[in-house]
């Protein structure tokens, strides 16, 4: 971007899509389950953001004057509202096609399935919304463990516990826990249904998007045999992202063979 911006006083260029950064630095950040910083440059969340009046009022004469390249210059637009309940699949294909996520037949169905049960609970399903679902959907089908469902019992005054289904490589794995937090219920649950065993180190939870029917992305980091590995996982739903994100990282933990 540097390049981009002072081409001239360098002169140099390059052939990179600068449009593509943000989203890069997502699908890094999904893949590692390290959390990118809020005040990264460029592709930070606040990278863009402007709270003093000072700066949103030069910001309204003369964007150049503290923003000397535009956030659509690496991928940041602001995400409207693009798809809906009533909407189909070929508008889904569409604007899935936007995005840079080419999907055959089944693919296509098995996106539209969750896109429709996504847009049951949400009235505005955004690009970040979509690019989400996607991936979940992509890496999925590549894990060694799928959480299919959890059965959580908590309140004040009674012990959490919990029941799950994992697939485990085609295979229903039932687990449960009783345990003294609904959180570490859910994840022993999983433990006893996979037959490994993990300990939470770090638990984070944010919205994607703004307002109370944003999807939640959990990220977590578990060790498991004194090695730390990431987890990341979108949901509705918090706890369920919680489960998902908790499996993720013992997938990653199985892949090398702990």
């Amino acid at each position: 971007m540097a390049l981009r911006t002072r081409g001239a006083y360098f002169k140099a260029t390059t052939g990179i899509n600068t449009e593509e950064i943000a989203r890069t630095s997502r699908m890094v950040s999904n893949l590692t389950g390290y959390v990118v910083q809020p005040n990264k440059a460029i592709v930070g969340r606040n990278a863009f953001a402007h709270e003093s009046g000072i700066h949103q009022a030069g910001l309204l004469s003369e964007a150049a004057t503290f923003e000397i390249m535009k956030p659509s210059d690496v991928g940041l637009a602001d995400s409207d509202l693009v798809l809906g309940k009533h909407s189909g699949r070929h508008a889904l294909r569409a604007r899935l096609q936007e995005l840079g996520c080419e999907l055959n037949d089944n693919e296509l169905d098995e996106a539209f399935h969750r896109f429709k049960e996504l847009a049951d609970k949400k009235k505005e399903v955004t690009a970040l919304d979509l690019e989400a679902l996607v991936g979940e959907e992509i890496r999925e089908r590549q894990d060694t463990f799928v959480m299919q469902s959890y059965v959580t019992q908590a309140g004040s005054g009674i012990i959490p516990t919990s029941q799950v289904e994992v697939d485990v490589r085609g295979r229903r794995k039932r687990g449960k826990s009783f345990s003294s937090g609904t959180v570490e219920s859910v994840f022993k649950a999983i433990d006893n249904a996979v037959g490994m065993k993990g300990s939470l180190a770090d638990y984070q939870v944010r919205a994607i998007t703004a307002g109370k029917d944003s999807l939640a992305e959990v990220r977590v980091a578990v060790e498991v045999a004194g090695r730390s590995y990431h987890g990341q996982a979108v949901s509705y739903d918090v706890m369920e992202a919680s489960a998902k994100a908790y499996v993720r990282a013992l997938n990653n933990a199985a892949a090398k063979g702990e």
